[in-house]
């Protein structure tokens, strides 16, 4: 490769020709480079452009790719987050029979059981709640069932009943276990019913009755009309009982009015109690009665003097001094 006269870069070759009489001709070839080359750049050219379009093409295809392969990742992705805000009832379509389809198959295993534990720890816990409710007043259930530290309280103005069912030991020793249990379990169905209706608070299981409580978590103005007439009420759900199960049931109860104190007794089994003056009488009222019947005490009969009927009922010793004791006989 020369440059020839016009400064141009050439291939040239030469060579003797033989066979002439003058040895000094010679045959000279000359050609330009570009020319000569030509071929060469064409190839280079065209496998540069080749290459170039095969990697666009290849990452064109890799993201396509990349988008096909990661979309039941995405969902996988997108489900995960679902559970972990709760919702269990998830379920990712299978549209691949590879190892991503595997594991889809086995996140829908998990999911659904994560969704049958979800649903047997919700009744349990709706278990919980209403046995803890039958232990207690609502409210404090709540709390309870929450985890909250429940403090000893003192409530003014609260109403107290305790209740019994006279006859019922009596009718278990004459009835069978199931006819038994039908009659004291629909007693206490009822009474449950009534003591909402009029806005009664349950304290805690009694045998054979009912200890409750109005303006206790709730403060109502009306605590003591509630609670007789929540008492005349059951009184007259022992009735309708008699004349349908043909027994001879019959009520004795105990009310009174005033401050009382209340807190969970016992760790870590605790029961809900109610303790005072107030609850201590009525207690000792509806125990020490002769004969069946609703008794207040003497703040019971003040306050619905003008609109509930009384009669006197005797006295009866507290903490060394006598407290009257009336007898609830109807509405005015």
């Amino acid at each position: 490769i020369i440059k020839d006269y016009l400064g141009s870069e050439t291939v040239q070759a030469y060579a003797p020709i033989e066979g002439t009489w003058d040895p000094r001709w010679a045959i000279i070839a000359k050609i330009t480079t570009a020319e000569s080359f030509a071929p060469e750049a064409v190839f280079t050219r065209t496998v540069v452009l080749a290459t170039t379009a095969i990697i666009f093409v290849v990452c064109l295809l890799a993201a396509v790719l990349a988008r096909v392969f990661l979309r039941p990742i995405r969902r996988l992705e997108a489900g995960v987050a679902r559970i972990s805000a709760g919702d269990f009832n998830v379920a990712i379509p299978v549209e691949t029979r590879d190892e991503i389809g595997d594991l889809t198959e086995g996140f829908n295993e998990m999911s659904r059981n994560l969704a049958v534990k979800a649903d047997l720890l919700a009744e349990r816990r709706r278990e919980i709640s209403r046995l803890l409710k039958s232990l207690m007043p609502h409210a404090v259930a709540e709390k309870v069932g929450r985890g909250d530290v429940i403090t000893p309280r003192e409530h003014v103005n609260v109403s107290v009943i305790f209740l019994d069912v006279v006859g019922l030991d009596r009718i278990q020793a004459e009835l069978d276990s199931e006819s038994f249990l039908a009659i004291a379990s629909e007693l206490s169905r009822q009474f449950d019913a009534a003591g909402e209706e009029y806005g009664m608070e349950r304290v805690r299981p009694v045998r054979n009755g009912y200890m409750g409580s109005c303006g206790l978590t709730v403060p109502r103005l009306d605590n003591i009309q509630r609670t007789v007439e929540f008492a005349l009420e059951c009184e007259r759900i022992v009735e309708r009982t008699n004349s349908e199960a043909g027994t001879d049931l019959q009520l004795r109860a105990g009310i009174d009015n005033g401050t009382i104190n209340s807190g969970l007794i016992g760790q870590p089994s605790f029961i809900y109690d109610l303790w005072g003056t107030a609850v201590n009488l009525a207690s000792q009222i509806k125990d020490g009665a002769t004969r069946p019947g609703i008794y207040a005490t003497v703040r019971i009969r003040d306050v619905l003097a003008e609109t509930t009927e009384f009669e006197p009922a005797g006295r009866i010793d507290v903490a060394g001094r006598e407290e009257p004791v009336w007898r609830v006989t109807g509405r005015r």
